[in-house]
């Protein structure tokens, strides 16, 4: 196809050697964004809300399930690390052992409020061993 002259440009209309190449989106020599472990990511933060909570008495009691979903994600997320390069592998082994620690804590925590439940009702006996059975109480009577 051939334009017009245009004699406002010198040596007329297209340039000598034609138009350049149009220029790219963004800065040249960087590539696309590395892809993100949202798994990863996951697994770090509910490792260390379940680490957190797993150090207060009561709360540490309940912090379970988060302690199960941080080691789950964790695995999930080392595993999408070694498919995308690499990315987020740390953080998946740092979800990983923070809900693995906060899983312990919580153990710990139900076999302490076990062995004290079970403390309490033995310091308390409210019919001692007097020979006679209290029909009334046989389940408490250490007599019947």
């Amino acid at each position: 196809m051939s334009y017009p002259p245009n004699p406002g440009a010198p040596g007329g209309y297209p340039p000598p050697g034609g138009y350049p190449p149009p220029g790219g989106y963004g800065q040249p020599g960087y590539g696309a964004a590395p892809a993100s472990n949202g798994m990863a990511i996951a697994a770090l933060i509910l490792g260390i809300i379940s680490l957190l909570g797993s150090l207060v008495p009561i709360v540490g009691w309940f912090m379970w399930p988060f302690a199960l979903a941080a080691i789950g994600l964790g695995f999930a997320g080392m595993s999408r690390a070694g498919k995308i390069g690499g990315t987020g592998k740390g953080m998946a082994v740092g979800g990983l052992i923070t809900g693995a620690l906060a899983l312990l804590a919580a153990i710990a925590w139900t076999v302490i409020l076990v062995v004290a439940a079970d403390d309490v009702n033995d310091d308390f006996n409210s019919d001692p061993s007097d020979g006679v059975c209290d029909t009334d109480r046989f389940i408490q009577d250490p007599d019947c």
